[in-house]
């Protein structure tokens, strides 16, 4: 099965959009001459920074990838693997030498 042109046009500008772009922004000011007609005076171009969105990021991944990024990491089901959907964080042992001061 093909992928649409428009599709892919789709993708593309909303990966711009997750990411963020640049703009330039041209700014032309012009006055009337003698002759009646349109002369322009000054040409001003500046370039601005589109910032990525982080929300449209979040829907990307979490569309693309729900096994890494979906929002219930216990699952659809409300239960993880071992059926209790906690996770388990392990305890990291302390340093020799770092007692705690009792006092």
């Amino acid at each position: 099965m093909k992928r649409r042109s428009d599709d892919d046009a789709v993708t593309r500008a909303y990966l711009r959009r997750i990411t963020g772009y640049d703009v330039t922004e041209v700014k032309s000011e012009y006055k009337v001459n003698e002759d009646g007609e349109l002369e322009l005076m000054k040409k001003t171009e500046n370039v601005k920074h589109i910032p990525g969105d982080p929300r449209a990021a979040e829907f990307w991944l979490t569309n693309r990838r729900p096994e890494l990024w979906r929002k219930n990491p216990a699952g659809p089901e409300g239960e993880g693997e071992d059926g209790g959907g906690v996770i388990e964080i392990p305890q990291v042992a302390e340093e020799p030498g770092e007692e705690e001061a009792d006092g």
